[in-house]
């Protein structure tokens, strides 16, 4: 009989499934946005007046 999961084992397969999954995905923003800024997207301003 196979013993259970004990929580750290739970912890670490939960913290390398998210590793992996962001980074295939990755937390990306739109294109747009990224080209915007994000300052301006967020917060309505710009950083730099450039």
């Amino acid at each position: 009989m196979a013993k259970p999961m004990q929580f750290p084992d739970t912890i670490w397969a939960w913290q390398h499934s998210a590793y992996l999954y962001f980074g295939l995905v990755g937390l990306r923003v739109p294109k747009r946005v990224e080209e915007e800024g994000l300052d301006l997207y967020e917060h309505g301003e710009t950083a730099y007046n450039l």
